[in-house]
């Protein structure tokens, strides 16, 4: 939803971040994310990585995060599985030898490397 960040920069807040997506694109991230540079607060977002493949979250931020500003935060990763989302894909929970942690990890680590390399 959007919001005022004209009246959080009036409020004393130095900074935003936005969610860029989890599942989907947040639908108001463009226009969020502009709002806060517009109210000369420094900008961040973060992906909140889940199930879906790794390329298209990289995707979701080379399209909407675009090109760092001076002053903006680089692009971070939520990483959270209280529902299960993350090990229904991973087994990092079951599987032997650490083999789903180390999948995990693994596509953590290209999240990594490709947004900053592509972003």
């Amino acid at each position: 939803m959007p919001c005022s960040h004209v009246s959080l920069k009036t409020l004393g807040k130095r900074f935003g971040i936005h969610k860029l997506g989890q599942f989907t694109p947040d639908q108001h991230f463009d226009q969020n994310y502009r709002r806060i540079r517009e109210a000369g607060m420094i900008r961040g977002s973060y992906d909140f990585f889940s199930s879906v493949a790794v390329a298209t979250h990289v995707q979701w931020v080379v399209d909407h995060v675009q090109r760092l500003a001076p002053g903006d935060l680089a692009p971070a990763i939520d990483l959270e599985d209280q529902s299960g989302n993350l090990d229904g894909k991973y087994h990092y929970s079951t599987l032997p030898n650490n083999a789903g942690r180390v999948a995990l990890f693994q596509d953590i680590r290209r999240w990594l490397d490709d947004v900053q390399s592509l972003a």
